[in-house]
């Protein structure tokens, strides 16, 4: 048996994609039928190989992660003491 897990946003859910039940993230595939089955798993649904899936879901998260900004504006708090509030303003 080999066993394939679900990476992306259906990580770790116990779904039924197409013909497959996944529970937990998982799917256990016959060893005669990894052949057949595998490279549509894979494919399809985003499935990998279990050894690949810890990897596999990082790139993912990085992948979808708000880029960090290229050159942040500094921000500057002054004081308002006309209204006893502090005001932020771009330097």
């Amino acid at each position: 048996m080999k066993e394939y897990r679900l990476v992306g946003p259906n990580h770790g859910k116990s779904v039924r994609l197409g013909s497959f039940d996944f529970v937990d993230g998982k799917i256990l595939v016959e060893d005669s039928e990894v052949t057949a089955v595998g490279p549509i798993v894979e494919r399809f649904y985003s499935a990998v190989p279990a050894e690949q899936a810890e990897k596999a879901q990082a790139e993912y998260e990085k992948s979808i992660a708000p880029p960090a900004p290229l050159n942040p504006t500094p921000v500057v708090v002054v004081e308002d003491k006309t209204k006893g509030t502090a005001k932020e303003t771009a330097k």
